[in-house]
């Protein structure tokens, strides 16, 4: 990747996208949040695949040719990124270079051959249920970063949401809008303070502690008003 995104505006853009579409079309918002990707400049081509039950998969939004091929082929090979995302315990799997090693050698050289060197695939999921993987594939061999892994996974915020939405699971949505606002926290504290992810999410989760408050409605308060709750004595808590 050689896009640089503010974690806000990539989550924003995702949501915005999906909004533009019929409420009750959630092909359509996937359609436009996976258009949306390639357009921003994240992926040369993506695809949303849906895990049903244990082992079985199909592709809900593709951007083109290239990437229905590429998920066609996994489903029909069982292996592939999607595949191992669905069940990976990280939620993310990575390849500079599809062809190269044996970690997939059947998919690897036939997808290349599609015109896919490179993939990130990221776990759609919440809590233990996983609904499947966000694919983000590449024409060329990459030297993929630790951002490069942070955007595919601000990516894959809205689409499960938008998801979660379409298998009209009301607990399963809150959740997971509830797992954004606390990722767009800890992107504001990441910023104003320079700090790594885990740290973040360390200074959001002390201070739901010592100030008895829900971690979303922390995260809330930093995003509405761009600071933490207080201590119960009065004292702001030290960030």
């Amino acid at each position: 990747m050689s896009v640089e995104l503010g974690r806000d505006r990539l989550t924003d853009t995702l949501l915005s996208r999906a909004r533009e579409v019929r409420v009750d079309d959630v092909e359509g918002s996937l359609a436009a949040a996976t258009t949306a990707i390639v357009e921003m400049g994240v992926a040369d081509s993506v695809s949303i695949t849906e895990r049903i039950g244990k082992h079985e998969f199909r592709t809900r939004a593709a951007t083109d040719e290239r990437a229905k091929a590429a998920d066609r082929l996994q489903y029909e090979l069982g292996e592939g990124p999607c595949v191992e995302a669905a069940y990976d315990d990280d939620g993310v799997i990575r390849s500079n270079d599809v062809v190269s090693g044996s970690r997939w050698p059947r998919w690897g050289p036939a997808v290349a051959g599609e015109g896919v060197r490179a993939v990130i695939s990221i776990q759609l999921y919440h809590h233990d249920q996983t609904m499947g993987a966000l694919n983000l594939f590449f024409g060329d061999r990459q030297d993929f970063t630790t951002e490069d892994v942070e955007v595919a996974r601000l990516a894959a915020v809205p689409i499960s949401i938008e998801l979660a939405h379409g298998r009209q699971d009301e607990n399963l949505w809150k959740a997971i809008t509830a797992r954004h606002r606390i990722g767009l926290a800890q992107g504001i504290l990441m910023e104003r303070f320079k700090v790594a992810e885990p740290q973040a999410f360390g200074v959001l989760r002390r201070v739901s502690q010592q100030t008895n408050t829900k971690l979303q409605l922390v995260a809330e308060r930093l995003i509405r008003e761009g600071e933490l709750p207080m201590a119960a004595d009065g004292a702001e808590l030290d960030e």
